[in-house]
C-alpha cells in the first residue's frame, strides 16, 4: 500500500467526522420529530404517551452511547 500524504489523511479524517456529525444530527432529528407532534396535538396527550416517548428516547440515546442531560 502506497504511503499517503499527511494532507490526504487529515482531509479523510475531516470528511469522516463531518459524516458522523451529519448522521448523529439526522438521528436526533428523527428522534425529536414524533415527540414534537405528540406534545402539540390538539387533544391533550395522556401521561403514558409522554412517558413512553421519553423512555424510547433515552433507550435510543443509550444505544447511541450518549446521554442527554
Amino acid at each position: 500500500m502506497a504511503p499517503r500524504s499527511l494532507e490526504s489523511r487529515i482531509a479523510e479524517r475531516r470528511v469522516e467526522a463531518m459524516r458522523r456529525d451529519n448522521e448523529r444530527r439526522a438521528y436526533r432529528e428523527r428522534l425529536a420529530g414524533p415527540t414534537r407532534t405528540v406534545i402539540q396535538s390538539p387533544d391533550a396527550p395522556d401521561r403514558d404517551v409522554c412517558a413512553a416517548a421519553k423512555r424510547q428516547r433515552s433507550a435510543a440515546f443509550d444505544a447511541m452511547g450518549t446521554r442527554r442531560s
